[in-house]
């Protein structure tokens, strides 16, 4: 009745920003200030929606939240032909408790029949201290192709956040088993080693928006996971590149890399460049 806007959906947000791109679309169908939009999510009674992971949060709930809208917008302008009749007597809600309401599913258009892919080149530029053979990573670029970006600002979060976890992959974490019994031995943070915020470089994103329509209406595509992917394999072969050693197994310790860089033998963990 006052106006506002309130899109419900299972979804969950793990602070990859679906409240805010939910938020965005609806008020971008609808043409209504973000203000007059709210968002309710992570509740199994209400709209069933697929979980918060796979990269295909995004491009799943904003289809349906357009959809709804869009059909929305057409339920109330027809109701708006009679001004008399809206004025005295709104819609009655078919569910809820709202004048108008709307429960509107929406699948990914091209699911079954196109694959669809995110893309993304990583580039990384490292330093090797020969003697102790420390490992400094200088600067990572990450070029990106994921659709349509719906919030730069949240998305270059998610990339940067992924990159951070390809680095740490690269160098730092590693479980280590107890062979007996299976059981995780290194399993605190005092010993499984995660980067702190002197371990992590300069980080540059770049989004190539290119559309997918096929897909979904809005063109977005999966974005969470592509900026982990290439990481650690970019840094691996920087190291390659800066010192001629390559190393087969992560992550990638000064013991390992010194291993090789005092043998220059065939390793059971490190093998020279072809």
């Amino acid at each position: 009745p006052d106006g506002r806007i309130e899109i419900e959906t299972a979804m969950a947000d793990i602070g990859t920003g679906t409240y805010t791109i939910c938020q965005q679309v609806a008020a971008d169908v609808l043409g209504m200030p973000l203000d007059m939009v709210s968002v309710r999510l992570g509740d199994s009674r209400l709209a069933t929606a697929p979980v918060e992971g796979g990269s295909f949060g995004a491009a799943s709930v904003t289809a349906a939240v357009e959809a709804a809208c869009k059909a929305l917008k057409v339920k109330i302008e027809h109701a708006a032909g009679d001004q008399a009749k809206l004025a005295n007597a709104p819609l009655e809600a078919e569910g809820g408790s709202d004048p108008y309401y709307l429960n509107t599913a929406k699948s990914m258009l091209g699911f079954k029949s196109h694959s669809t892919y995110s893309h993304s080149a990583v580039f990384a530029e490292v330093a090797v201290e020969p003697e102790l053979a420390a490992i400094h990573v200088k600067r990572i670029v990450v070029v990106v192709d994921a659709g349509r970006i719906l919030n730069p600002k949240t998305a270059r979060s998610q990339i940067i956040g992924g990159v951070i976890w390809g680095l740490s992959m690269a160098l730092h974490e590693e479980s280590l088993r107890d062979h007996s019994s299976g059981r995780i031995v290194n399993r605190s943070l005092g010993e499984y080693h995660i980067p702190v915020c002197a371990d992590i470089p300069d980080i540059e994103v770049i989004f190539v928006e290119t559309p997918d329509t096929k897909l979904n209406p809005l063109g977005v595509k999966g974005l969470g996971e592509i900026g982990l992917v290439g990481t650690a394999a970019a840094i691996v072969n920087a190291i390659h590149n800066a010192v001629g050693v390559r190393i087969r197994k992560l992550p990638i310790t000064p013991e390992r890399l010194l291993a090789g860089l005092t043998t220059r033998a065939p390793h059971d963990e490190i093998a020279r460049p072809a």
